[in-house]
């Protein structure tokens, strides 16, 4: 499997993990990392996407993801600081990979956890659409 091959931060990586994290951490980590880290979660389900730009993903959703970071996800301001340099050299790296689609659908999933959709949804209902929509079997 590929997450074995790839290293802890990789092994630390699931979809299931993924989405706990965002659930307690979105606000947190603000717009920009929950829109690129969606970005690269969304780029990691294309059926097309090559192997090395799997490893880059999964690699840097498992740091995005690991308890143990550089700076601490709960230290004020600084904290998710290092999340969003792997996760920007990841999105760097597999750039040609995501599409208008993509970025969208991540941009759009990001507002409705971040509570910035249109007046008048149930933001809560929303995020739960959203992720039972896009979660599928933990394995890539």
């Amino acid at each position: 499997m590929l997450r074995d091959k790839l290293g802890r931060y990789a092994r630390a990586y699931s979809d299931s993990r993924f989405w706990k994290k965002i659930r307690v951490y979105s606000h947190k980590a603000g717009f920009e990392v929950l829109d690129k880290a969606l970005r690269l979660y969304f780029v990691l389900q294309k059926p097309e996407l090559p192997y090395w730009a799997k490893a880059a993903v999964i690699g840097a959703l498992g740091y995005f993801i690991w308890p143990f970071d550089t700076l601490p996800d709960l230290a004020p301001i600084i904290g998710f600081t290092d999340d969003l340099t792997v996760i920007g050299a990841a999105l760097a790296t597999v750039a040609l990979q995501v599409d208008e689609e993509i970025k969208e659908r991540a941009h759009a999933t990001a507002e409705r956890w971040m509570g910035l959709g249109p007046e008048g949804e149930d933001e809560d209902s929303e995020r739960r659409d959203s992720e039972d929509e896009i979660r599928g079997d933990d394995e890539v």
